[in-house]
């Protein structure tokens, strides 16, 4: 979760104007500012980040929250993969596909 969320921020300092914050307190507001601005654009990767936020992070944020071996794996490959097209995005990145 702590390499997503330093994509998240990087992806999102890369789609806004110039000016953003440095830092927003949590995926919610990233997610709002992302479906502001974002025109459109990348409506996956913020559907994703919204299931994540919605059905693992929120969850995990409690102590006494343990997931199961089948939730821990879904979490990890929806988090490797919008991690990926995050980076995809960025700028200096090159696609693979032509």
């Amino acid at each position: 979760m702590r390499a997503a969320e330093l994509v998240l921020h990087e992806y999102y300092l890369s789609t806004l104007q110039p000016g953003a914050p440095d830092k927003l307190p949590n995926w919610g507001q990233y997610i709002q500012k992302l479906r502001q601005t974002n025109g459109g654009k990348d409506t996956t990767v913020i559907a994703i980040l919204q299931q994540i936020k919605d059905s693992y992070r929120n969850r995990i944020m409690h102590a006494d929250v343990v997931f199961s071996l089948d939730d821990a794996l879904n979490l990890f490959n929806l988090t490797m993969g919008v991690i990926a097209e995050m980076a995809v995005a960025l700028p200096g990145n090159v696609s693979v596909n032509p």
